[in-house]
């Protein structure tokens, strides 16, 4: 009976062993078979976290250099030669040798910037010819200039605006008594003293403009002008005379009803006028209104401009306050 148990011992452990070897193998064959597939995957799962780590960095980078842009807000020659684009009413002509290093700057021909309520463009020195703006009375690094009101790409030196519009004015009124085929033309102009402003009304005009423009104490300082001081001139032409007429095309004074009246009389065949003695106001052909003297004046101080013996603002009142006999002889 021993000897039978013993034997059916046996035979249990040797299928056992069996059994487990056949288990190993197939355990193998499985992590064989499958081996592959697991490895692709992983590999699959470094790629994504790989190129999800590329996404990020470009993207940061990418975040980096609009942040630069707008910090340094750069004009290209392809945007600033758009329609698109549109020209600010002020330029500084400055030196490239500012940004050059910024990389984000690199290629522009300046950049935009804004002082108070005035939008600018700081236009590179090497880029003035490329950028066919005339500038008046010529282009100057570290000098600030302000729109023409007739042309658009025509900027004029800020200290020279009232200088150079004083001297429109009378060339026009020369031109008109030419064109209307005048023998003599008499030009005087002067200050109108009994409506000048005084001290007193312009620091109240200072005062008021300050808190909505945010001027400067050094600005609204800047505003005060001497009431000693006027300007006056006296101008004579003789013509030959002519009685072929032409009309005039007019500028400053396209908005004076005198001055057409005048042109009308003239062209008249029927009764062409013989002299005409015209009072003009600097009011009626100002260069500009008060109110952009004053943003100007205050963008100016800001800006660290050379300040002028009158601001911009006391030159606008002066002409407003600017009498003109023009008197012509046919």
């Amino acid at each position: 009976m021993k000897i039978i148990d013993i034997e059916k011992g046996k035979k249990v452990a040797e299928k056992i062993k069996t059994n487990n070897l056949k288990i190993s193998e197939n355990a193998a064959k499985f992590v064989q078979d499958n081996s592959k597939n697991l490895i692709e995957k992983g590999n699959n799962v470094v790629n994504v976290v790989i190129d999800e780590a590329k996404l990020l960095s470009k993207k940061n980078k990418e975040d980096a250099i609009l942040r630069k842009i707008k910090k340094y807000s750069p004009i290209f020659p392809d945007f600033f030669n758009s329609k698109e684009f549109n020209i600010p009413n002020m330029i500084m002509i400055v030196d490239d040798e500012i940004r050059r290093n910024i990389e984000v700057c690199d290629g522009s021909i300046g950049w935009l910037g804004k002082v108070n309520d005035i939008e600018v463009l700081y236009l590179y020195d090497e880029y003035i010819q490329l950028s066919n703006i005339q500038f008046v009375p010529f282009p100057s690094c570290d000098e600030i200039y302000y729109i023409d009101n007739f042309d658009r790409n025509r900027f004029i030196r800020t200290d020279y605006i009232f200088v150079k519009s004083h001297e429109e004015k009378l060339a026009e009124l020369k031109h008109i008594a030419f064109s209307l085929g005048a023998k003599r033309c008499f030009i005087e102009f002067s200050e109108n003293k009994s409506k000048r402003t005084s001290k007193n009304n312009i620091n109240d005009l200072g005062v008021k403009l300050k808190n909505k423009f945010s001027i400067s104490e050094n600005y609204e300082q800047d505003m005060k002008f001497n009431g000693n001081d006027s300007i006056s001139g006296k101008i004579m032409i003789n013509f030959e005379g002519s009685n072929t007429t032409r009309k005039p095309e007019l500028k400053w004074f396209k908005h004076d009803d005198n001055i057409k009246r005048l042109i009308d009389m003239r062209i008249n065949e029927d009764n062409p006028i013989k002299s005409e003695t015209l009072e003009l106001y600097g009011s009626t052909s100002a260069t500009m209104t008060n109110k952009t003297a004053i943003k100007i004046d205050a963008a100016l101080s800001k800006m660290g401009a050379a300040k002028s013996k009158y601001g911009i603002s006391s030159q606008s009142v002066k002409e407003n306050n600017t009498k003109l006999i023009y008197k012509v002889e046919f």
